[in-house]
C-alpha cells in the first residue's frame, strides 16, 4: 500500500500509549480502528533501547511507518531528560541571546535543534510538538511563560522557522504551537477556557503575526503542522474555542494565516473543552482541522474516542502525504556525531549563564 493509502484509511486522531510497552490488548485496539499516529509521554519512556522498541511495536500495529509525536521544547516542556537526552535551555533563552547576539543565538539553535533531532531519530521518533510560535505577554498566565522566545512577533517568527527548518534538516516534522496565539491568554486551556475579546486588527499585529510569518515560507506552509489552541477568541467566534470553530478555522487559521498545511487539535482531555471525549474529538475533525490528539486516555475512553473519530479526509490526507514527502526528501542519508554536536553547543553557551534546572 502506499503513504496515502495507509493516510486514507487511518481514524483522524494521535493517541497516547500507557507504558513502555504496549499490552495485547493496546495492539488489538490499535489494528481495529487504525489511529492515524501515536504520542509519547514521560510514562512512557525508560531506555532509548526501550523507546525505540515501542515505537516499532507502535508502527507494527497500524501497518505502516505512522508518525510517533513527543513534546520535546527545552526548559520545563521536555519528555526526555537527563541521562537519557541532555537538557535543552527553555527557547526564552534564545530569544534573549538573540537581542545580545542574533548571529551567535541562531547559531546555538540550529544545533540545539540538530542535537534534539538526533537522538528523537535514533529512538524512532519523527514529529516534534515544537516550536512554540507564541508571543509571551505581561501579565498573562504563565503557561506560555519562558516557552516563548519573547514578545517581538517578528523575531519570534524568525527564531521558531529557524527551529522548523532545523528539524526538517534532520528528520523531523516540526509542529508550530499553539495557533493563532496562546501567549496573551490569562486562564491556562489545561484547566479551563481561555477567552480573548480583543479586535481582530490587534490580533493581527500580534498573536497572529509569528503564524502568519512562518505560513509566509514556502517549505514551512507545507512540511510543518501546526497545533491549534483551545481557546475562544470572541471577534471571530463569541462562544466555541478555536479546535472546534469551523469560524476560527476557516477565517483566521485557513484564511489570515493561510495555514494551509496539516492542523491538529491541542489534547482533547484538556478541561477548556466541553462534552464527552468522543464528542470533543469528533467536534474538532469535524470543525474543518485535520486531526485531533487524545493523550491520557483509558482502554475503553480510547475506543469510544476512535470509534467516534471520522478517518482522515481526503483533503487532511493530502496534507498529511505533502508534509511527510518532504521530510523524508529532506531527512539526511549521514548524520553528525551526536557528542559532536554536543560539545560544539556547550563550547558555543559556556559563557551565558545558563543553568540547567533541579532535577
Amino acid at each position: 500500500m502506499s503513504l496515502h493509502d495507509h493516510v486514507i484509511q487511518s481514524k483522524a486522531v494521535i493517541v497516547g500509549c500507557q507504558g513502555h510497552h504496549l499490552s495485547r490488548e493496546e495492539i488489538a485496539l490499535y489494528q481495529k480502528h487504525k489511529p492515524l499516529g501515536f504520542i509519547l509521554f514521560a510514562r512512557n519512556v525508560d531506555s532509548a533501547d526501550q523507546i525505540k522498541r515501542l515505537c516499532d511495536d507502535l508502527r507494527e500495529s497500524v501497518g505502516w511507518y505512522a508518525p510517533i509525536l513527543i513534546d520535546q521544547e527545552g526548559g520545563r516542556v521536555a519528555r526526555l531528560r537527563e541521562p537519557l537526552a541532555p537538557q535543552s535551555p527553555p527557547f526564552e533563552f534564545f530569544g534573549k541571546l538573540y537581542d545580545e547576539n542574533p548571529e551567535l543565538a541562531d547559531k546555538a539553535l540550529r544545533l540545539n535543534t540538530e542535537l534534539q533531532a538526533s537522538y528523537l531519530t535514533s529512538m524512532g521518533i519523527n514529529v516534534n510538538c515544537s516550536p512554540v510560535a507564541d508571543l509571551r505577554f505581561e501579565g498573562a498566565h504563565d503557561i506560555i511563560g519562558n516557552r516563548s522566545f519573547g514578545g517581538d512577533p517578528k523575531i519570534v517568527a524568525h527564531l521558531c522557522a529557524v527551529v522548523a527548518h532545523e528539524f526538517l534538516k534532520n528528520g523531523i516534522t516540526p509542529i508550530a504551537k499553539h495557533l493563532p496565539g496562546h501567549g496573551r491568554a490569562l486562564a491556562d486551556s489545561h484547566v479551563e477556557l481561555p477567552s480573548l475579546a480583543h479586535d481582530v486588527a490587534t490580533l493581527r499585529e500580534t498573536d497572529f503575526k509569528p503564524f502568519a510569518l512562518l505560513n509566509s515560507d514556502p517549505i514551512l506552509q507545507k512540511a510543518m503542522w501546526g497545533m491549534v489552541a483551545h481557546i475562544v477568541y470572541k471577534a471571530v467566534d463569541s462562544n466555541a474555542p478555536a479546535t472546534i470553530s469551523p469560524d476560527v478555522v476557516d477565517s483566521v487559521l485557513r484564511g489570515e494565516l493561510n495555514a494551509s498545511g496539516f492542523l491538529i487539535a491541542d489534547d482533547i482531555g484538556m478541561e477548556a473543552l466541553e462534552g464527552t471525549y468522543p464528542e470533543r474529538s469528533h467536534n474538532t475533525v469535524v470543525s474543518g482541522l485535520d486531526g485531533t490528539l487524545a493523550c491520557n486516555h483509558t482502554m475503553k475512553e480510547l475506543d469510544d474516542i476512535m470509534f467516534a473519530t471520522p478517518i482522515m479526509s481526503a483533503l487532511a490526507a493530502k496534507r498529511f502525504v505533502e508534509a511527510e514527502t518532504i521530510r523524508q526528501d529532506l531527512a539526511p542519508v549521514d548524520r553528525r556525531d551526536m557528542l559532536v554536536i554536543h560539545q560544539e553547543l556547550d563550547a558555543l553557551l559556556a559563557n551565558k549563564n545558563w543553568k540547567k534546572p533541579a532535577a
